[in-house]
């Protein structure tokens, strides 16, 4: 029955904007508004998972949160979130 959907993410973020410019800018991931669906973006990731992203305006942002990834720093670089110690190599 459900063994062969494809499952997705989705989270709610308080300022459409904002979230776009950080996930495209900061992290470098593909994101792309959704056709005809007013108000959501798609966060394009490896692995054929694409993440939701909806406004929600009223909605408190939680605590924290987690994009788990793989990937391998560049010796001599920093980053944003490398110097404040947001990223760590797995």
């Amino acid at each position: 029955m459900l063994t062969d959907s494809k499952a997705f993410s989705s989270f709610s973020v308080d300022d459409m904007p904002r979230a776009q410019q950080f996930y495209s800018e900061t992290l470098g991931l593909r994101v792309t508004k959704v056709p005809d669906m007013e108000g959501l973006l798609t966060l394009h990731v490896t692995g054929d998972r694409d993440v939701l992203v909806y406004g929600k305006p009223d909605h408190p942002p939680a605590s924290f949160t987690i994009l788990n990834s793989r990937w391998k720093a560049s010796s001599g670089q920093s980053t944003p979130l490398s110097t404040g110690g947001a990223l760590r190599a797995i």
